[in-house]
């Protein structure tokens, strides 16, 4: 695959991403704050649900490519070197997560601790669950 293909989906799915992830972030944000009430918990949250959804997006273009052709999205010129699927997949759980937790018990500060927690143990498990490549 030469790198102007790669450039392409990678583009693409970004400029998609930013599109989904905000809608799904406005989505989120407003579901959050009629079920629970609190607006700046629902923001933390649907931030985490939005940037998730962001990472996710190409991450998931990048790795869509046959195996053989496969390259990294850290290949990518404009993307820094990290496992973007495992940040985005964190970040979503974390925040779903914390999201279910206000739910449950009504806190919001054990519900942003659970949030954080999930995010950050769900990193490291998809970090070495998911391809990288």
């Amino acid at each position: 695959m030469s790198e102007y293909e790669f450039s392409n989906r990678v583009k693409t799915a970004d400029k998609w991403s930013w599109i989904v992830s905000t809608l799904v972030t406005v989505v989120f944000f407003t579901a959050s704050l009629l079920i629970t009430m609190h607006a700046e918990f629902s923001a933390v949250v649907a931030a985490g649900v939005g940037i998730g959804v962001q990472f996710l997006l190409p991450y998931y273009a990048s790795i869509s490519v046959p195996a053989e052709q496969r390259q990294s999205l850290a290949d990518h010129p404009t993307a820094d070197n990290f496992h973007h699927g495992a940040v985005g997949g964190g970040l979503l759980l974390g925040s779903i997560a914390g999201f279910v937790t206000m739910v449950v018990t009504t806190d919001h500060n054990i519900s942003l601790l659970t949030g954080c927690f999930l995010a950050f143990v769900g990193f490291f498990a998809l970090r070495g669950t998911l391809p990288r490549r």
